[in-house]
């Protein structure tokens, strides 16, 4: 079975299943249970930033974990322009990721800064938009 995931494309935020069929999200069906509102989902989360020490929230990376009001985990890696930078000249020094041409990394969104405030505002932003699922792995 395919995942789903939001379409914005028509102006109505729906959602389309793995057989790219568009569902409106009230709709909508994920792991054969309805969907009642994804911003419900999502209300009243929780988060936890896991930082290495020492920490600098302009130069860094860390994992970012969500835990909906229903337990549901998900995680992805929040990193900042900077730590892009460094992780480029690193890598054209070390040959890594040919030589410095891309970098790439799973689950990632990129900020100025990390602080409380911006992740939160950043997660904030993507229940909105209805792009949790997008940017953040489920955990299993």
């Amino acid at each position: 079975m395919g995942k789903n995931r939001i379409n914005h494309s028509n102006g109505q935020p729906t959602l389309v299943n793995g057989n790219s069929h568009p569902l409106p999200i009230e709709e909508a069906s994920e792991g054969g249970q309805r969907i009642r509102g994804y911003k419900e989902r999502f209300r009243d989360y929780k988060f936890e930033i896991e930082k290495i020490t020492p920490f600098d929230p302009e130069d860094d990376e860390v994992e970012v974990r969500l835990r909906t009001r229903g337990g549901i985990e998900y995680s992805t890696s929040f990193v900042t322009l900077k730590f892009l930078t460094k992780m480029f000249e690193k890598n054209a020094r070390t040959g890594e990721c040919a030589s410095g041409a891309y970098f790439a990394m799973p689950c990632m969104v990129v900020v100025k800064r990390i602080t409380d405030d911006v992740v939160k505002a950043t997660i904030d932003d993507m229940i909105e938009n209805f792009e949790i699922e997008q940017y953040f792995k489920e955990i299993d």
